[in-house]
């Protein structure tokens, strides 16, 4: 491992403090609109995006005054890695109300959770220690906050996109006739998780993404059980995507063994090109014609 793979900071080092004091400050800004007064964030990724680390616990954010972050475990460790200023340790939810009171949060003022992730069971527990309160959905909330992209995330986007043209290159280099689906993915997640490809989280209920998928023939033109159509009968296709430092990045590919890709099975362009790394232009392999686009 060389010095900047290693613990602390990873290989994306930890969000700054500006990031995180902007992104608090318009969530702020955004709860006080929503007439909610206090978010009760627990969500791994809205936490490692409000508070830079995802230790066990919970973020409070209050629509005016500093942010608190407590955490179950490791308190040290978020120490190190979130800019928060106020971290404290909390071995149980029945001190949550006390913390909440304690933020000068009114007895009447609204608390606000991630409605659409957190399970029934879990919103329960938290609801009993509030019940005098209202709790309302925020993830609306956090999420326009968070579909505002600052120069740093955009930053890490395009790092996102590079690591999933290191799997791509090494489908380039590695296709060949007879070649099964799963030994080309194999090549290409090699090559990937040594960029530094890592777990793809995203929001919607049910929906799991592995780093890509490769799909052959007629196999490439079945329906996946995602959001997502799976096409590309005629041609060897793939897609992969990629985080870095919690920023995502993902492409298509069509890959041939032979040496021209007839016109009539040339894939047609669905959207623009949201990093701009790849033109839209043909290129040309080891023995393979691919194109890309990335959104």
């Amino acid at each position: 491992m060389t010095g900047g793979d290693v613990f602390p900071g990873g290989k994306w080092g930890f969000v700054p403090q500006a990031e995180i004091e902007d992104r608090i400050l318009r969530l702020q800004a955004a709860l006080s609109q929503a007439a909610i007064g206090l978010a009760l964030v627990v969500q791994n990724a809205d936490l490692f995006y409000l508070s830079g680390t995802i230790q066990q616990g919970q973020l409070l954010v209050p629509a005016e005054g500093e942010p608190v972050l407590l955490v179950r475990k490791d308190p040290e460790r978020a120490r190190q890695e979130s800019a928060i200023k106020d971290i404290r340790p909390i071995g149980s939810l029945r001190e949550l109300p006390g913390v909440v009171a304690g933020l000068g949060v009114g007895p009447g003022a609204v608390i606000g959770m991630e409605l659409d992730v957190i399970p029934v069971n879990v919103f329960r527990r938290y609801e009993g220690l509030f019940p005098s309160r209202g709790i309302q959905d925020c993830s609306p909330v956090i999420r326009r906050v968070r579909s505002v992209k600052s120069e740093y995330e955009r930053a890490l986007i395009v790092e996102a996109a590079r690591i999933v043209d290191k799997g791509f290159g090494a489908a380039v280099e590695a296709l060949r006739p007879g070649m099964t689906e799963l030994e080309l993915s194999a090549v290409c997640e090699a090559a990937m998780r040594q960029a530094g490809n890592s777990n793809v989280r995203v929001r919607t209920f049910n929906e799991e993404w592995p780093f890509g998928n490769v799909g052959a023939g007629p196999d490439a033109a079945l329906a996946g059980y995602t959001g997502n159509p799976l096409a590309g009968a005629g041609s060897r296709r793939q897609w992969a995507r990629a985080p870095a430092g919690g920023r995502h990045g993902r492409a298509n590919r069509w890959f041939s063994t032979w040496s021209v890709l007839p016109a009539d099975t040339w894939p047609t362009r669905r959207g623009p090109s949201a990093s701009g790394l790849w033109p839209r232009t043909w290129g040309r392999g080891t023995g393979c014609v691919w194109r890309c686009r990335t959104w």
